[in-house]
């Protein structure tokens, strides 16, 4: 048995316990950022117009401006 070994084996509760509130605090925070980066998410995508809604026009004499492979010019 090894050093690392032994001091695994005689570790105190107290140390596991607060190595276990750091990871738990490190989980948490990285839960509550993934949750905010959802919820903003779908807060752009309710209330901000889509790019292509916006560039996507029909004129009768251009044609469609705005499409991927589209003809017509972008104004």
């Amino acid at each position: 048995m090894n050093d690392n070994e032994a001091n695994l084996n005689n570790d105190p509760a107290g140390a596991r316990a607060i190595r276990f509130a750091v990871a738990k605090r490190l989980a948490l925070l990285a839960g509550a950022i993934v949750v905010a980066c959802l919820l903003a998410e779908v807060l752009l995508r309710v209330f901000v117009e889509q790019e292509t809604k916006r560039l996507a026009v029909y004129d009768v004499e251009l044609g469609w401006r705005g499409r991927p492979n589209g003809t017509g010019i972008y104004v």
